[in-house]
């Protein structure tokens, strides 16, 4: 059985939320993934073979309903059962390298917590976090003797704290599963932290018509907070 993103999605989240199907049938898929996002490979290790293949090659999994993005897909292989079935995503992952650079790094940051304000261009202007909201962050980093270290990508934004610019997806992992706490828009940052079953504060708009929390959150999860704005 081949299943894949389709629908040119192939962002970290929206490549990500397959591995909730992967979870529930452990090793019996073929997630197919286009060779220009064969980085995101890792995400299946221990959930499904990966095929890097041609984009017009890829064999999409069908939406059904409306609702969460991961139980849409999850209705095509399980009909009514995917209405009870878990939609968090799981990752695996990990490897001695990344995760010694994850120690290594950590030795001066005390009591570290992660913040990831943007999400990607297209959705900037929807829900990257305003400028007010990620100094609240930091009011409350530092309130409670937090080191505040920043993850980002497409950008140069200067925070005056340690910031890691385009972080390798792998280190990227190892270093969410370490620290274990994260202040995050909704981006595929949020859902790679709930993979790894991070404490997450998750910050986005009030739904309306460019963002519909509904596709995107994890409701009922003690581990996430959700916050709008």
């Amino acid at each position: 059985m081949k299943y894949s993103i389709g629908s040119s999605q192939y962002g970290l989240g929206d490549v990500l939320l397959l591995t909730t199907i992967a979870k529930h049938l452990p090793n019996k898929l073929t997630v197919q993934i286009p060779s220009q996002y064969s980085r995101f490979s890792i995400l299946f290790d221990g959930l499904a073979d990966v095929e890097i293949t041609a984009e017009d090659k890829i064999m999409p999994i069908q939406d059904i309903g409306l609702g969460h993005y991961a139980r849409r897909k999850l209705r095509s292989l399980f009909g009514s059962d995917a209405e009870y079935m878990d939609i968090r995503p799981l990752v695996l992952y990990s490897d001695r390298d990344s995760e010694k650079w994850v120690c290594e790094y950590l030795l001066d940051k005390p009591n570290p917590i992660i913040i990831c304000p943007f999400v990607s261009k297209a959705w900037s202007q929807v829900r990257n976090l305003p400028f007010d909201i990620v100094q609240e962050i930091l009011g409350q980093a530092k309130l409670h003797n937090q080191t505040p270290i920043f993850v980002q990508s497409e950008t140069d934004q200067e925070w005056g704290h340690h910031t890691l610019n385009n972080l390798e997806l792998c280190k990227l992992i190892c270093l969410i599963r370490k620290v274990g706490q994260i202040a995050t828009a909704n981006t595929g940052v949020y859902h790679l932290a709930t993979a790894l079953s991070a404490k997450i504060y998750c910050f986005q708009p009030e739904d309306g018509p460019l963002f519909n929390s509904t596709e995107w959150c994890y409701e009922s999860t003690p581990t996430i907070q959700h916050y709008t704005w």
